[in-house]
């Protein structure tokens, strides 16, 4: 049997009133159960010296994963039930996952990049 999974990420196109800092996602993931799966999610600036000081995945109220200034990498898996991990390089942040569960099957995930910097929010 299989199942197809949708993720749905939420729009995060973010301008600050001087647009310093944007932070980009795909607007829409489809996977298939059994399969990997990355969220990715960009920053840019057309400044230079843009430093992340905190990015964040989060779902709902729950942050999954978090990386600072000093590009230490905090992931919190409890209470969650895929398997996945982060990755963070040259502004990037992608939330891998190992493997689609079919208990995710049918349910619209909304999963959500926060970026604080020295540019903006």
């Amino acid at each position: 049997m299989e199942y197809t999974v949708l993720f749905c990420l939420l729009p995060a196109f973010t301008f600050t009133i001087q647009e310093s800092v944007r932070l980009e996602v795909s607007p829409r993931v489809t996977a298939e159960c059994g399969k990997p799966v990355s969220l990715h999610c960009n920053t840019s600036s057309p400044q230079h010296g843009l430093s992340v000081k905190r990015m964040e995945w989060s779902q709902g109220n729950m942050s999954l994963c978090s990386v600072d200034s000093q590009e230490t990498m905090t992931t919190l898996q409890r209470h969650f039930q895929t398997d996945f991990r982060c990755q963070f390089k040259d502004g990037r942040l992608s939330l891998v996952f190992q493997t689609v569960l079919p208990l995710e099957s049918g349910n619209l995930k909304r999963y959500m990049c926060k970026l604080h910097s020295n540019k903006g929010v």
